[in-house]
């Protein structure tokens, strides 16, 4: 996939919600990311969390998870 195609299904789309994007760092590294997606008016959907291999273990994924989570929340959505 190249960053143009990523750009256009994930940040671009219509059910985009590029706020509740959220991407964890070790150091100056992206080591977990966790998304979140509206699915209908006031209704969001966990769309993916990961963490790269190296850096499993260490609580990134929930971090990204939580943060993206509560950008949602200030989004207005009532339900993940």
């Amino acid at each position: 996939m190249t960053y143009a195609e990523w750009m256009r299904d994930w940040i671009q789309a219509p059910h985009a919600l590029p706020e509740a994007f959220a991407i964890a760092l070790w150091g100056d590294d992206p080591a977990a990311f966790s998304y979140v997606i509206s699915q209908s008016e006031g209704v969001g959907y966990m769309w993916m969390t990961a963490v790269a291999r190296e850096h499993r273990s260490k609580g990134l994924g929930l971090a990204a998870k939580v943060h993206a989570l509560r950008a949602a929340a200030k989004l207005g959505l009532r339900e993940v």
